[in-house]
């Protein structure tokens, strides 16, 4: 009888071990006994573009395949199907007072923004279609290519500081195209945008 009893109680402990390790739902322990959380990975949709909606409201977007997308919000365009590159923003209005709101006497737009890869479409983006224009945003600016291609002014600093840096001169010198810009032009706004810069940091 001892027997089967300790055999009984040896099994019962051994039950809870393995139906205490099934159901562990404990967050997982690094080699230094620290936690670790894992994050799901965020799903970009391949339809969908998103433009620097603080500066541009209302644009049309097109690819290259002549598709034109579907405003959503957030400055957020959806194509139909997958995008051809380059995409074009064009038309719409200059959000002046960064509201997010178009009201009476914004200013209509008249450049056209581009993006030749990535998800987004803003002035870095566009002035970053030439490929020694991109390289100076890159060597000089140290901008890199996941901002240029990934990121709207509300999201980086850097994006931001150069957007309203390369967008004041713009309307200095009535320019209404980016492509007008200069290489010898872009570099000399390195100044303007590091002074920015530094006060967005300071904020």
């Amino acid at each position: 009888m001892k027997t089967v009893q300790t055999v009984g109680v040896v099994s019962a402990v051994l039950a809870m071990l393995i139906l205490s390790g099934c159901n562990n739902n404990s967050t997982p322990k690094s080699a230094d006994g620290t936690s670790e959380v894992y994050e799901t990975p965020e799903q970009i949709d391949p339809k969908v573009i998103t433009i620097d909606w603080e500066l541009l409201l209302n644009a049309d977007v097109t690819d290259n395949s002549g598709q034109v997308a579907t405003r959503l919000s957030d400055g957020q365009y959806r194509f139909d199907n997958n995008i051809t590159y380059p995409v074009s923003a064009t038309n719409g209005y200059i959000d002046a007072n960064n509201n997010g709101i178009v009201n009476e006497g914004e200013v209509v737009n008249d450049i056209e923004f581009k993006a030749i890869d990535g998800r987004v479409i803003t002035l870095a983006s566009t002035i970053a279609l030439d490929t020694q224009m991109r390289a100076i945003l890159e060597q000089d600016f140290g901008l890199t290519t996941n901002q240029i291609t990934s990121k709207t002014p509300s999201e980086d600093q850097d994006i931001e500081a150069f957007t309203d840096t390369l967008f004041t001169y713009i309307l200095e010198n009535s320019y209404s195209s980016v492509q007008t810009i200069s290489e010898e032009e872009l570099k000399s706004l390195f100044d303007a945008f590091m002074t920015l810069r530094n006060s967005y940091e300071s904020e």
